[in-house]
């Protein structure tokens, strides 16, 4: 056996080699690389449950607005511009009458001004009864003075479209209910009315 000269054991004791450096950055950058994704996709889903949240307080205050002012309240959706806004649609002459507004942003009150979702989430659509879907442009829903609205479902979902949120509004309550998926009006078929 021969034994390592004395050069080859200061060689190894001096510290890495090139090659032992270069796979030990490459591991760090491959698990860093997860890391940023796990966080990422954990704030994309954080952002789209806290924008939901939000809209369904806002629904919450139309309903409740429109019953304490014995007055109806318009909660309307901007799915051109991703934004929402609740609005009284009334116009107050200079005698203390009012009087409905004729047009749309004619000079109506904003109750709530516009609230933009976050960048990374948007409404898929709104969807109406008969699952009528709509997609664009503006949707106005009226909330009465007794508290109820026109019964409609709102899709949420963020950028990376992986998940999705809906907001069903009770049309008679003007209660919003949540779910974690896209939600779609139940239809009537035979069965729901026979009698037993």
């Amino acid at each position: 056996m021969t034994q390592p000269s004395a050069s080859t054991r200061q060689r190894r004791s001096g510290g890495f080699t090139l090659i032992e450096l270069i796979v030990a950055v490459v591991v760090i950058g491959v698990g860093m690389t997860y890391v940023f994704m796990g966080v990422e996709m954990f704030s994309a889903g954080s952002e789209l449950k806290a924008s939901a949240r939000g809209l369904a307080s806002t629904i919450d205050f139309c309903r409740n607005e429109a019953v304490s002012l014995s007055e109806t309240i318009i909660l309307e959706y901007d799915l051109v511009h991703q934004r929402y806004r609740a609005i009284f649609p009334f116009i107050y002459e200079t005698d203390g009458t009012k009087r409905l507004s004729e047009s749309e942003g004619e000079d109506e009150t904003e109750v709530f001004s516009w609230t933009n979702l976050p960048v990374r989430v948007r409404f898929e659509r709104i969807v109406m009864p008969g699952n009528e879907y709509l997609d664009t442009d503006r949707v106005r829903i009226p909330f009465t003075p007794v508290g109820s609205t026109t019964a409609h479902i709102v899709q949420l979902t963020n950028l990376q479209e992986t998940q999705q949120f809906s907001i069903e509004v009770n049309p008679l309550t003007g209660i919003a209910q949540f779910f974690d998926y896209v939600k779609e009006f139940e239809t009537a078929d035979e069965a729901d009315f026979d009698i037993q």
